[in-house]
């Protein structure tokens, strides 16, 4: 196992800002400096040889996430993500994956739904692809025949090609995994913090073939499945890489990039971002936003609805959403259907942490704004799920960090995020009355409020507490720029890209989402502010009972005083 030493200092030293914006600037700021390592990636042997290493990458799986936005043009989709749906000719899939196109390399387009990729799809590629390779043969027998034969037919073009692949830091060790496709970059096993949450992740400057960055966690003595990571690009990036990871309770991590070439200047960023004292005190101070169940029946005109869900303290297990739940897979950014309503109550603010409550760092620069808000774009922060309270303060350290140092942007990505206890957080610096322009959805961060959940909701949906907070911030944002609630102004990440983000469960819960919204919208505030305000009048009634009775005590004294004064004259 190895333990990667620090090569890159934390983040600078600099003063912690509390934003003015935010409700009740808290005193409790975190002191503690998370440690970013950051270790070139390359080929490692014993990486290679740990149980696991040359899994299937779950090709079929793989193309199920991504088929849902498949509508939309490349243009709109991040390079990952577009490698995910092509695999190079030399590439054999395993069973059960879209068959491979012989003369093109790429994966034939499935169903628009989030549901199996089984069906016509299928039924209608070609058939020679599946004659390309035996899936049912050992992957390290195919692929070392497949080298074999290569080697004898080609050594001398393999020698004229060495000066086109020097920037494939892969070096000579070409291996695969089992179902066929090529590993140009693996790590080593990488001891984490066992103590606190850390992240993970992948940075690089070009690649010259298609890649997929994938991730596993060990927990114990047992590896789970490799996940893939989405390449994340902004504008204000200094390089190319995936979203941050979240590990937490893990024994061990591992990373590999798939593809044919290694990608140049490729690098393993991990995060520490330690436990800090103030971490518990910052979570105490901040109230979990409380919502009331408006009404039975959703609202009208918002878009889809789901059914009514539990307020249990975990994620919540939801079926796969099948064709209706993706109907708004066929929104077109920045059409028309956006739209704003005439006359809209103001909705007060709910409680969001501070940044300087969870240690958040400066700003680079000045923040950007926009001249409102048109949109939200709902996003899951990926990884796992099994924080405590206590450890949210250092995952959005941990997040920041990796953005601002291992991707070298201004600040963290998101505006907001919530955490599975129902806490909402400001997350990007500036004034969060305003429209601060993010880093969350690649060519669609102006105009738009980026909120991000904590956490991976691929089968397992957010708890209702948590989407009532992430409802009651899109309905203040909304009520201060006029915009109604529908399926056009609360979207998810895989509407404006091509990615599974924030994951089929939680994705089949938007249409709740939208009616939360529209219904807290109507009344002009939280439910749970009218709860607060009845107590306060209640509180007074007693105030003022307690006042009168306590009159009448002292005048009932006063009188019997009279009278005995008198009775003695």
């Amino acid at each position: 196992m190895k333990l990667l030493l620090p090569t890159v200092a934390g983040c600078a030293s600099v003063a912690l800002v509390g934003t003015l914006a935010v409700t009740a600037p808290t005193a409790f700021a975190a002191s503690t400096e998370p440690e970013v390592t950051q270790e070139a990636l390359s080929v490692s042997e014993d990486g290679l040889n740990v149980p696991g290493a040359r899994a299937s990458s779950d090709s079929s799986a793989n193309v199920a996430n991504q088929s849902a936005t498949s509508n939309l043009p490349n243009i709109f989709k991040s390079q990952t993500a577009v490698a995910s749906t092509r695999v190079p000719a030399t590439v054999n899939v395993s069973s059960g994956a879209s068959a491979v196109g012989a003369s093109t390399g790429s994966i034939n387009p499935v169903s628009t739904g989030l549901s199996s990729p089984e069906g016509g799809s299928e039924a209608s590629a070609p058939a020679e692809s599946a004659s390309k390779a035996d899936p049912s043969a050992p992957a390290d027998e195919s692929g070392k025949q497949d080298s074999a034969t290569k080697d004898e037919k080609s050594k001398g073009a393999e020698s004229s090609d060495k000066s086109g692949d020097s920037d494939d830091i892969s070096g000579s060790v070409r291996q695969k995994t089992e179902d066929g496709v090529n590993i140009a970059l693996i790590s080593d096993v990488l001891d984490v913090p066992t103590n606190n949450p850390s992240l993970v992740g992948f940075t690089f400057s070009e690649s010259q073939s298609n890649i997929r960055i994938q991730v596993r966690v060990k927990s114990g003595s047992e590896w789970g499945s490799w996940d893939s990571l989405d390449e994340d690009r902004q504008d204000e990036s200094k390089n190319r890489g995936s979203e941050p990871f979240t590990v937490n309770h893990a024994s061990g991590v591992q990373m590999r990039i798939l593809g044919d070439k290694a990608p140049s200047d490729a690098e393993l960023v991990l995060v520490d971002p330690k436990r800090d004292a103030n971490d518990a005190a910052a979570v105490a101070e901040n109230d979990p936003v409380q919502i009331e169940p408006q009404s039975s029946n959703p609202s009208e005109g918002v878009g889809g609805s789901s059914p009514a869900a539990s307020d249990d303290s975990t994620v919540e297990t939801v079926a796969a959403p099948g064709q209706a739940e993706v109907s708004n897979q066929n929104y077109v950014p920045d059409s028309s259907s956006v739209t704003t309503v005439a006359k809209s109550k103001k909705v007060p603010k709910p409680k969001i942490g501070s940044r300087s409550s969870w240690g958040a760092k400066s700003y680079s620069g000045s923040p950007d704004y926009a001249s409102g808000i048109k949109q939200a774009v709902i996003h899951h922060t990926d990884g796992s799920n099994s924080y405590s309270a206590e450890d949210v303060p250092a995952i959005l350290r941990g997040i920041q960090s990796f953005h601002q140092k291992g991707r070298g942007w201004n600040d963290i990505g998101y505006n907001i995020l919530a955490d599975k206890y129902g806490r909402l957080w400001q997350g990007r610096g500036g004034d969060i009355n305003k429209a601060v322009i993010g880093a969350h959805t690649a060519g669609h961060n102006t105009g738009t409020v980026g909120i991000s959940v904590m956490g991976s909701f691929d089968t397992k949906a957010p708890p209702k507490k948590t989407r009532d907070a992430v409802a009651a911030a899109i309905a203040w944002k909304f009520s201060l720029n006029n915009v109604k609630a529908g399926k056009s102004t609360i979207v998810g990440h895989r509407n404006l890209g091509t990615t599974a983000c924030p994951g089929d469960a939680f994705y089949a819960k938007f249409g709740e989402i939208r009616s939360t919204v529209s219904d807290v919208m109507k009344s002009g505030d939280l439910p749970s502010d009218k709860k607060k305000d009845d107590s306060k009048k209640d509180d007074k009634k007693k105030d003022d009972k307690k006042k009168d009775d306590s009159k009448k005590d002292d005048k009932k004294k006063d009188d019997k005083k009279k009278d005995d004064s008198k009775k003695d004259d």
